[in-house]
């Protein structure tokens, strides 16, 4: 019982530390973790992230769900961050997600009908779409 509590503790630590590596990479990113609601992340009325350290990434259906689990209430993008967990004293990659329809909605691209998901590096989008 001991292993199973301290691995818990761990993995929390870990999972609160990339929410707030997240929230500080993005400008105007705050850590909305412990407030219990259903994302982590907030991005002033631009956006609301879940954010995830896992080794491997998680499965395309699992993304969905992560990302409709936030609530939709049409005045923020809702989306998924994944970040790698790489190992000891090495950072891995930060990739986010977006639903496929909300991402064109709200950047106004008349696209054809495409993917479920939109993905990109954190630190693309960041520099592309997030204005300070």
């Amino acid at each position: 019982p001991v292993d199973r509590i301290r691995r818990g503790r761990s993995n929390r630590s870990r999972g609160n530390r990339a929410e707030l590596d997240v929230a500080r990479s993005i400008p105007g990113g705050r850590k909305m973790g412990p407030l219990g609601l259903s994302w982590d992340v907030e991005v002033g009325t631009y956006a609301r992230l879940q954010v995830k350290k896992l080794a491997h990434r998680p499965g395309l259906a699992e993304i969905a769900r992560l990302i409709h689990a936030i609530p939709d209430t049409g005045d923020r993008l809702r989306g998924f961050v994944w970040v790698e967990a790489a190992g000891r004293g090495k950072r891995g990659q930060r990739v986010v997600w977006f639903g496929w329809a909300e991402w064109c909605q709200w950047h106004s691209f008349r696209l054809p009908v495409g993917p479920a998901l939109v993905t990109m590096p954190l630190d693309e989008w960041v520099a592309e779409f997030v204005k300070p």
